[in-house]
């Protein structure tokens, strides 16, 4: 859906798009490339910086240790599925 914080329609609240992404779940990060590609619009840069550090050790629904799946795996497995849209664009 369109992103307008302040309810004046601009430019840029006509190009953002929030797509929903949760790294711990490789079912949400396969359900949000798959929404980005259908959008089509290009991908000119790809940062991954979102990171986590949890206190106690806890597995994500697929059984992985939850942060190594936030920090790195999630990230890997949405760069592996944007990788032919990033090299389109």
């Amino acid at each position: 859906k369109d992103i307008d914080p302040s309810g004046v329609e601009s430019d840029a609240s006509r190009r953002m798009r929030f797509v929903p992404l949760n790294l711990t779940s490789n079912a949400s990060v396969r359900e949000a490339a798959k929404t980005f590609v259908e959008m089509n619009v290009p991908l000119h840069v790809l940062i991954l910086n979102a990171g986590v550090m949890r206190k106690e050790r806890e597995e994500t629904v697929d059984g992985l240790e939850a942060t190594m799946a936030a920090n790195h795996l999630g990230h890997f497995l949405l760069t592996n599925l944007l990788l032919p849209k990033l090299r389109q664009t």
